[in-house]
């Protein structure tokens, strides 16, 4: 669940406020609640009066539509006023803005969370309610902290960053879990053996009884041990990531609905398709270790079963496309821009010195539509050249 779903009423502009800005603050053009009005503008189901809507359109269309501007307008309608509302104001405009401004996000974010927090941001979070207001705050706290911790990755600052996220750890809150996002700073660092031990460890807590709590450490945790085997965390463009059913600014309801249709017909085939990738990863990983004839024939069967269901694959796509999307759709995976086991399997042939099966992959790939081999290699390409391998290994033979 992403951190714009726990955004407060407030901060959607669903609670009004009537404007309390004096004359010399509109000499001034200085209006902290018009600001939050405007910064509701930027939140997926904002609710704003006519007249309200029609000034920050206006807002919009002077600068652009340049969401940055926007925000620094934002920033500019606080003024110098030094009160819990425009601290935050600030700190979100900044946070929002782009990672350029990251010093400014530093700033505003910290000057924010050394003072007293704007009740109004959290106390309708979601959640707040059932669990308390503390609850809230905390939460409402550790969304600033990870935006903090955005700024200090992106200026290299890796010491304050970690210091963020074991802040955000130390509030012990369910949501969002403290402990996964400190156990993936580590691991981006480099460090997934301190990642891993700090989410074993959590499994000793109070709070891992919890089944929300729990079930992203669990998750990780995997994620994580399968990488210590070779195996990486397959992620499908267009199927694992949701297509967005925005097409200019219109929304298209039908689109979305078909959209996740199809993702559910082709759901067993994806999962599918997740299984033997991960299985590839193992076994190259395990061939690496000892390339005996069963981690040999493991690793043939995976990659040709993937080969297998390519077509279905493909045509996922073709039907993706056909919906309505103005935009390119393709395969991709997290770990490669192309559909991977024709590659593969084509190179495990050559290293074997296997040339008939290797150039009878290639004859399969390019039936399938393969263009692309490697780099600037086409797969034509490649099956030349282990035509001519095959010819000078004959005439070694001889």
């Amino acid at each position: 669940m992403g951190l714009l779903d726990f955004i407060s009423k407030k901060e959607k502009g669903l609670i009004q406020q009537e404007s309390i800005t004096t004359d010399i603050e509109k000499e001034k053009n200085v209006d902290p609640n018009f600001a939050e009005k405007l910064m509701s503008t930027f939140y997926v189901g904002g609710g704003l009066s006519e007249a309200d809507y029609q000034k920050c359109e206006k807002i919009w269309k002077e600068n652009n539509n340049d969401r940055s501007k926007v925000l620094q307008v934002v920033v500019k309608l606080c003024g110098d006023i030094d009160t819990p509302q425009t601290r935050y104001l600030r700190a979100l405009a900044w946070s929002f803005n782009r990672v350029e401004f990251s010093d400014q996000r530093i700033k505003a974010i910290n000057d924010y969370l050394n003072n007293e927090l704007y009740k109004e941001a959290y106390e309708n979070l979601v959640g707040s309610i059932e669990r308390g207001l503390e609850y809230g705050e905390n939460f409402h706290r550790a969304i600033m902290l990870e935006y903090l911790a955005g700024a200090y990755c992106h200026l290299k600052m890796y010491k304050e960053e970690e210091e963020t996220y074991q802040k955000i750890y130390d509030l012990h809150i369910i949501i969002p879990n403290g402990c996964v996002t400190l156990a993936k700073y580590y691991a981006k660092r480099g460090n997934r053996e301190k990642a891993i031990q700090l989410l074993k460890e959590e499994k000793n807590s109070i709070l891992y009884n919890n089944d929300e709590y729990r079930a992203p450490i669990d998750k990780y945790l995997e994620e994580l041990e399968k990488k210590e085997r070779g195996i990486n965390k397959h992620v499908f463009i267009g199927y694992d990531t949701f297509q967005s059913a925005f097409i200019g600014d219109k929304y298209y309801p039908e689109l979305e609905r078909k959209g996740m249709a199809l993702r559910e017909e082709y759901k067993e085939v994806f999962e599918e398709h997740r299984k033997y990738l991960e299985n590839i990863d193992l076994y190259e990983y395990e061939l690496k270790k000892e390339a005996n004839e069963k981690n040999k024939k493991e690793y043939i069967f995976n990659c040709l079963s993937d080969i297998n269901i390519f077509p279905q694959i493909q045509e996922y796509y073709i039907m993706l496309n056909s919906l309505g999307y103005d935009y390119k759709i393709e395969y991709q995976d997290k770990t490669s821009k192309e559909y991977p086991v024709f590659r593969k399997i084509i190179s495990f042939y050559e290293k074997e010195k296997n040339y008939t099966e290797a150039i009878r992959l290639c004859d399969i790939a390019i039936k399938c539509g393969i263009k692309k081999y490697h780099g600037k290699t086409s797969i034509i390409e490649k099956k030349k050249k282990l035509e001519e391998q095959s010819k000078k290994n004959k005439n070694e033979k001889k």
